[in-house]
C-alpha cells in the first residue's frame, strides 16, 4: 500500500476507497502508475487523447485488480476535457483523492536535444572519448 493508514482510516469513516485520476494513463509511465495505484487499492480513472483500445486495455487491468477503472478521452490542451475529466470521476466513481500529474506533450521538440560533438569533445578529452 501507498499509504495504509490513510487509506484505512478513510475506510473506517466513510466506508469508501481512495480514487486517483491519471492522465494520460492510457500508457507508458501513466499506465503504470495508474496501474499501481490500483494494486494499492484505488479507483483509478486514467484519460486518453487517441488511444481509446489502449486505455480501455488499461480498465480491464484496473478491473482485473479489484478496482474500479474510467477511461476518459481528454486533451490536457482542452479546458472543457479538462473539466470533464475531473467532473466524470467524481460522478462516476465517487470524488477524487489523489491528484497525479502525468500528461505533457513537445510537440515538435524532442524531450533531449542532442549535444554538439564540439561540447562532447570538451567534456570527454583524450582517451575517454574513444575511436
Amino acid at each position: 500500500m501507498l499509504c495504509p493508514t490513510n487509506e484505512s482510516i478513510r475506510e473506517e469513516v466513510t466506508g469508501t476507497k481512495l480514487i486517483a485520476p491519471v492522465p494520460g494513463g492510457s500508457r507508458g509511465i501513466g499506465a503504470a502508475v495508474a496501474l499501481r495505484l490500483a494494486r494499492d487499492g484505488m479507483d483509478v480513472a486514467v484519460t486518453y487523447v487517441g488511444s481509446s483500445d489502449r486505455a480501455k486495455e488499461v480498465v480491464a487491468e484496473i478491473e482485473g485488480l479489484g478496482r474500479r477503472g474510467l477511461a476518459i478521452r481528454a486533451d490536457s490542451s482542452d479546458a472543457d476535457a479538462v473539466v470533464s475529466a475531473v467532473d466524470r470521476p467524481v460522478e462516476e466513481l465517487g470524488g477524487l483523492d489523489v491528484l497525479v500529474n502525468n500528461a505533457g506533450v513537445l510537440p515538435g521538440r524532442p524531450a533531449v536535444r542532442p549535444v554538439p560533438r564540439r561540447h562532447r569533445r570538451r567534456g570527454l578529452p583524450g582517451r575517454r572519448r574513444g575511436p
